[in-house]
């Protein structure tokens, strides 16, 4: 029999499974290429602990070649279209240098995505100050109001307790002119 090619197209969970499982399960003289347009395959699934950034990028993803069973041949590139391997005509390079391109691209794209999260939870976090700051400024105004009741209590009672002095000595005169009567 001759030996055959199995292209897979798409390096995400399905492909890289697909890949895995048929490197496993075909024999070897038969090759199983895998084309992937990105060299980091990031697990969507962990796209929400990102967003609400619990995980960092470098969390979430690996290299796709890390990924791939040995026998899997990696080609990284976008497939655009199928033909048949003798309508080929871009070289090996020309698809890599193309792949690097699009690399690029989608790292701009995600740094762009990730400066966009982050602005986005500074607005969040703002929003969060600004609702502590007015729950600070609401007990800094119960703080003050507790200290100037608190003044007003101490100046009533150094009122009181002049008042009380003077029923005390006005008491006592009385308890003297009582006792001059009586005696």
């Amino acid at each position: 029999m001759a030996a055959k090619m199995i292209v897979i197209l798409g390096g995400g969970v399905g492909g890289l499974v697909a890949a895995n499982e048929l490197r496993r399960l075909v024999h070897p003289e038969h090759r199983i290429v895998l084309i992937e347009k990105n060299r980091q395959h990031a697990f969507a699934p962990s796209f929400l602990w990102l967003m609400t950034g619990d995980r960092q990028p470098a969390q979430i993803s690996r290299p796709v070649r890390d990924l791939v069973r040995p026998g899997v041949e990696l080609m990284q590139a976008e497939a655009r279209s199928i033909a048949k391997a003798e309508d080929w005509s871009a070289t090996e390079a020309e698809i890599q240098q193309a792949a690097d391109a699009r690399a690029d691209a989608a790292l701009s794209d995600a740094r762009t995505r990730a400066d966009e999260l982050q602005q986005k939870r500074r607005v969040q976090m703002d929003g969060e100050l600004a609702k502590h700051q007015v729950q600070l400024n609401e007990i800094d105004a119960a703080v003050k109001a507790g200290k100037a009741e608190i003044t007003a209590m101490q100046q009533k009672q150094g009122k009181l307790t002049e008042e009380l002095a003077a029923l005390e000595q006005k008491l006592k005169a009385a308890k003297e002119a009582a006792r001059k009567v009586l005696a």
